[in-house]
């Protein structure tokens, strides 16, 4: 039977005529994508999803109301027109304990129940989407699906949901790879039409993200300012290799209409997004009007109303006019679905505005993140005996194929045994030795016991594969938020889709960044490391001089001498101690996304404001050691070990995601996906380009920089054939500007773009 792949590379050769550049490109995608449909083709999100999210602007105050009136006022704004179709709940429709019956229940502010939502939803012609997490709990301390996982998706099915995020808020030491699959695996057995969104929420690019779900979070959550927006582009430019009909890089909720971007912040979000073909999803409305709310002077909207801001109608009608841009909108999901990606950058890297110096040296530590990648060290070694190697994606052969035999894990005439005492092989099948306790092993992710000594539990770590005493999680992971499973080296989940028994431990590739000194002026945290000598801070009153660098902290997060009057900062104590520059009182040093590594300046938040309130800005000066570190008491971040500040030499280790499946021989670790060429960030004029239908192309020329300059890019540039003209498009401004045969020049606002499609003219 042909796969859904298939029968649409058949459909795209057909209708359209290609390039030499075109058809490379596609054949690669299909290549990629045909590869792929044995773990995941469900058939769904052939283009990027369109619709609604509710987080941004709601958190926990979603309800039905809400969701009815979104879509009722959607259609009266034509949104649906424009194929945004989506509309989904986050965190907050449901409580914190499950029914009688292990299942999910929606709060009272869903009284009428999720499938009458559902159900009204598809009479206005929108798609329901529904939130849960791969944790004992969500965000928001309601029932997680770990461990529910068929439950809760068939519940979801009953109820008649299109679409599925899923995100990733505990239990993070599990492997992804393992705990997504078993959500996807769940999905596809009841049968229904479900868009599968997770959130892996890796540091680097990993080689199978495409064969578990329709899209994937591709980056940190993002925020409402340009920052935000460089940042999540830098991380979303990388995963082009695995992205095509039915696999999205998701760069994460569009903050168009939001407060702190401008409406030319606005215009380059929207194109940049749809060129790489992120997910479209609205984070921003409100009802009161009838319209999104957009006045760049609101906080927030609460309570289904905007507080007072700007001029909100004139917003309003300029933000909603870039969400309706059909022209914008036809490129994200334009028939061959291959992302845009980033393919030179120039200018000089000082024009920048203060406001965007946090990014500069994030994008510049992710660049040697990735260049680090590229020599990254082999895999953690593990016991040549052991029975659990790589495991593979694509074309999964008999070595990793295992069924469910009663008491018995069986690959032919291989089971899972023990010998010795506590070894553990693959033999036959013969005696008590293969014989375990598997219950649930197919449903979700479980301990494998020894059948006669049930408290006695197979285990996978870099040592080996062995037997343990069985663990159990603390139970209050069921009602709280745990960062960690204390069970990650002895859960296993069998997946009937691939026939692999796969572990939730990960064995990792350490990538060991190769910093010199003075390399970069950049300011992150890292964990405490008191012989870090670029960790070591001296305070001499107002200034604070690192060590390994040898100069101060400036109030730009750079380094400087510490005679100049921008290294003057001041310690508030507040119950640790806010970092704030003198000469901005109101700002203080913060972590971003409260995890880092990224620093920035921020508005000081006071100690219990809000979500987690000023933890991510608390700072306890150690004068032994010379760290400045996060403050312990208010138990940081959510990770269990401090975190210090840092000159950017400081080694932050990254891990490249090794999923381990059992095997009846070992399989080479799989190759890592192919980094696109590193192109400086720290320069602010920005080119992008990718392939559409009929041999056209999107090109988006993007000023980062503080000034109204001219960009230019030459065909060859832009990997063009020379001399080929082509018509060009300019598509916020809806006009043709003419035909142009070997360079293009154009005028380009601070912070905007020029979106553009190019089509042959012969």
């Amino acid at each position: 039977m042909q796969s859904g792949l298939d029968v649409a590379a058949k459909n795209w050769m057909s209708v359209l005529e290609f390039s030499h550049f075109t058809k490379m490109a596609l054949l690669f995608l299909l290549a990629t994508l045909l590869a792929s449909s044995v773990a995941w083709d469900n058939g769904l999100a052939r283009q990027p999803p369109m619709g609604f999210n509710t987080w941004n602007h709601w958190h926990s105050k979603v309800s039905s109301k809400v969701l009815l009136e979104v879509a009722t006022t959607f259609k009266q704004l034509g949104l649906d027109k424009s194929g945004y179709r989506y509309i989904n709940t986050d965190d907050g429709w449901l409580n914190k304990a499950r029914d009688s019956n292990g299942r999910q229940v929606p709060g009272s502010n869903f009284p009428e129940g999720i499938l009458r939502v559902s159900q009204s939803l598809a009479e206005l012609g929108f798609n329901f989407g529904i939130y849960s997490a791969a944790a004992f709990t969500t965000c928001l301390g309601r029932a997680g699906s770990l461990y529910h996982e068929t439950i809760d998706a068939q519940t979801y099915a009953e109820w008649n949901v299109s679409y599925l995020k899923y995100d990733a808020c505990g239990e993070k030491n599990l492997n992804s790879y393992a705990k997504y699959s078993i959500m996807r695996d769940a999905i596809n057995a009841t049968g229904h039409s479900m868009v599968f969104s997770y959130e892996p929420h890796v540091p680097v690019t990993i080689a199978w993200p495409q064969y578990v779900g329709n899209s994937w979070r591709t980056g940190k959550d993002i925020g409402s300012s340009f920052s935000a927006l460089l940042r999540e582009m830098e991380s979303v430019n990388q995963w082009g290799y695995a992205t095509g009909p039915g696999a999205w890089g998701d760069a994460d909720m569009l903050e168009v209409g939001n407060n702190g971007l401008s409406l030319a912040e606005q215009r380059s979000h929207f194109a940049l997004w749809a060129a790489v073909k992120s997910p479209l999803l609205i984070g921003n409305y409100s009802t009161k009007l009838g319209l999104p709310c957009f006045a760049s002077a609101i906080q927030r909207c609460d309570d289904n109303f905007c507080l007072t801001g700007a001029n909100i109608t004139e917003q309003s009608t300029e933000a909603l006019a870039i969400l309706n841009n059909t022209e914008i909108i036809a490129v994200n999901q334009d028939a061959l679905g291959i992302q845009a990606v980033k393919v030179f950058a120039y200018g000089h890297a000082d024009d920048v505005t203060e406001r965007d110096h946090p990014l500069r040296w994030a994008a510049k530590a992710n660049q040697k993140h990735l260049d680090n990648q590229r020599t990254s060290t082999s895999p953690v070694p593990l016991d040549a005996n052991m029975p659990f190697t790589s495991c593979q994606y694509t074309s999964i052969d008999s070595t990793q194929k295992w069924t469910l035999d009663r008491t018995r894990l069986r690959n032919g005439q291989q089971c899972l045994a023990r010998v010795q005492g506590d070894v553990v092989v693959t033999s036959d099948c013969s005696d008590q030795s293969s014989e375990w306790l598997m219950e649930g092993v197919t449903q979700h992710a479980t301990q494998i016991r020894v059948i006669d000594s049930s408290e006695t539990c197979l285990a996978l770590n870099t040592t080996g594969t062995y037997l343990q005493p069985c663990k159990q999680e603390p139970t209050k992971c069921n009602t709280s938020k745990c960062d960690n499973s204390v069970l990650v080296d002895q859960l296993f989940y069998l997946s009937k889709m691939t026939g692999q028994l796969i572990s939730t431990f990960t064995n990792v590739s350490v990538v060991s960044p190769r910093y010199t000194k003075g390399s970069s002026k950049s300011l992150l945290v890292a964990p405490c490391n008191a012989s870090d000598e670029y960790q070591q801070w001296g305070w001499m009153g107002h200034t604070l001089a690192n060590k390994g660098d040898g100069r101060c902290l400036t109030q730009g997060l750079g380094f400087e001498d510490c005679s100049s009057s921008s290294t003057n900062w001041t310690l508030a104590s507040a119950p640790g101690y806010q970092l704030k520059p003198e000469a901005a009182s109101d700002m203080c040093v913060d972590i971003y996304n409260f995890t880092g590594p990224g620093v920035q300046l921020f508005k000081c938040k006071a100690p219990n404001s809000g979500y987690r309130g000023s933890q991510n800005e608390q700072f306890v000066y150690d004068n032994s050691t010379g760290l400045m570190r996060t403050n312990e008491d208010e138990s940081c971040c959510g990770i269990r070990s401090p975190l210090c500040l840092a000159q950017l030499p400081t080694p932050v280790p990254q891990m490249v995601n090794i999923p381990q499946c059992l095997a009846t021989q070992p399989s080479p670790a799989p190759a890592q996906p192919k980094i696109p060429d590193l192109i400086d960030s720290s320069l602010p004029l920005q080119v992008y380009k990718g392939p559409l239908a009929n041999d056209n192309f999107v090109v988006i020329y993007f000023n980062t920089g503080s000034h109204t300059t001219n960009m230019s890019a030459t065909w060859s540039q832009l990997g063009l054939k020379a001399d080929q003209g082509y018509l060009v498009r300019d598509l916020y401004l809806k006009q043709d500007l003419g035909v142009y045969s070997s360079s293009l020049s154009l005028s380009v606002g601070s912070h905007d773009v020029r979106a553009l499609r190019l089509s042959p003219s012969n």
